[in-house]
């Protein structure tokens, strides 16, 4: 179930939605200001902060499951798809950084899924540097961008 209401949300939609099948690219209220917060992932740290409070092992296998899932079902084109705008890579990419800090300072991610999870990261940031364009450098869109490819180069 996905709602996005938390303080600095920047397209909040506090209706919940249960989906039955995850599909990335698919509003359940026709909104596409709701597929751009669900491929954020920045509601992704509250399975993390589930599993340490609660000791359940199965909020960080849903977290990696999702992130998994995210990469197969989203391959990285070059003009960009409705999942991989370059705003909302950037703070995807930013998010899946944190994720990946606690997921394996806690060892709860083996080496090969973090390669992975890079890689995929390596894609986007390519993606995000061919696609980047002036009026970008003043906006929230260009520092959500290069904040995070920065962040990037330290893995």
């Amino acid at each position: 179930t996905f709602s996005f209401e938390d303080r600095w949300d920047m397209e909040p939609c506090r209706e919940p939605f249960t989906l039955k099948e995850m599909i990335w690219d698919r509003s359940p209220n026709g909104d596409p200001e709701w597929i751009f917060m669900l491929n954020r992932h920045e509601y992704m740290n509250k399975l993390l902060i589930a599993g340490w409070l609660t000791g359940d092992k199965a909020y960080v296998e849903k977290l990696k499951w999702f992130l998994f899932h995210w990469i197969q079902a989203n391959p990285i084109l070059p003009e960009g798809t409705v999942t991989t705008r370059t705003i909302d890579t950037g703070i995807r990419c930013m998010s899946w950084q944190y994720l990946l800090l606690h997921l394996l300072g806690e060892g709860l991610m083996e080496e090969r899924e973090a390669a992975g999870i890079l890689e995929s990261m390596k894609e986007q940031f390519a993606s995000l540097r061919k696609r980047y364009i002036g009026k970008y450098t003043l906006s929230n869109w260009g520092v959500l961008q290069t904040a995070s490819i920065c962040n990037g180069y330290l893995w």
